[in-house]
């Protein structure tokens, strides 16, 4: 079975602070993708805080820029990542194709958002 994924970075839409960014970031990506983005309330992505949004294809996931005791890369960065994958998308034997260009052009054709790979 052939499995969708994407991951792309996310320039945050000017707010107050890291959390309004990245809401304000959650809130013009559901309009551009026509889903809900949710703040995640259940730590599943530990340190990061995150929004997710799903529909019939596909699970979004709208990852956050963590605290700096909780930051753990070589470089510490100020974008956000934008996960995507198909529903089931976790077995390591099936095909998974790279979608990412699709959804780059998209967000990036608002004019509101941008992205990159």
């Amino acid at each position: 079975m052939d499995y969708y994924f994407a991951t792309l970075t996310i320039k945050p839409v000017e707010g107050e602070n890291k959390n309004p960014q990245l809401f304000n970031s959650a809130e013009i990506l559901s309009n551009i993708l026509g889903v809900k983005f949710e703040e995640e309330l259940t730590n599943f992505y530990e340190e990061y805080p995150a929004y997710i949004a799903e529909d019939k294809n596909y699970e979004y996931v709208l990852l956050g820029i963590p605290e700096p005791e909780y930051d753990l890369s070589d470089e510490p960065s100020d974008d956000y990542e934008l996960q995507i994958y198909s529903h089931g998308c976790y077995a390591l034997d099936d095909n998974f194709i790279d979608v990412s260009d699709h959804f780059e052009k998209l967000i990036n054709s608002s004019g509101e958002i941008f992205c990159f790979k």
